[in-house]
Parts: structure tokens; sequence; C-alpha cells
């Protein structure tokens, strides 16, 4: 499992605090389903209006809707406001790398 997040002085502490606690709660909650994710370096750069690509290795609407329900869970813990627009992909999908060019050149 993988998280991809270019950390830089321009990041907010509570971004990557929200991207870290993400990702324990998917790991923890989608086993081995869960892959790992890719986030933009700030919330605020987003492609088609998404700042988190999840990767699983098996997508469904049961898991986009527990993607979405884990991501309301961690802002609400952290205190936020809802700030992770995310899009839960399976392995392989040619969208990933589209994102990853996105948010990291």
């Amino acid at each position: 499992m993988a998280i991809i997040l270019n950390v830089n002085k321009k990041v907010t502490e509570i971004w990557i605090r929200l991207v870290l606690k993400l990702y324990q709660e998917l790991n923890e909650r989608l086993g081995s389903n869960f892959i790992g994710l890719v986030a933009a370096p700030e919330p605020n750069i987003t492609l088609h209006d998404i700042n988190v690509v999840v990767i699983v290795k098996n997508v469904s609407s049961k898991v986009r809707q527990e993607v979405i329900d884990i991501a309301r869970q961690v802002e609400e813990d952290l205190g936020t406001s809802p700030i992770i627009s995310s899009i839960t992909l399976e392995r392989g999908d040619l969208l990933i790398n589209e994102f990853k060019g996105w948010f990291y050149g």
C-alpha cells in the first residue's frame, strides 16, 4: 500500500493531517481491497474537482460510498469542513496517471 503526497512548504498542516488520517482509516476499514491514495499537494489543487484519488483492487458503488463516508468522518474527527473531494478507482485505471501528472507535473 502506498500514499503519494508531495509535501512542501505550501502544504497546510491540516491537509497533511487529513490525508494521513484518511490513509489510515481507508487501510483499516477497506483492508486488503485498499491499495493506496494519491493526494494533491494542497486541497485547492484539483482535477475535475478531485483532490484525492483512492486506489482499490475492486471498486463498486458500496466501496465508493464507504470511501465518502470515511472521508466525511475524518473531516469531522479533525474538525474541518468538507475539503476532501475524492474519486475511487481500480488499480490500473488510466485516470490514476492523469491525476498524478496533474498534481505533481
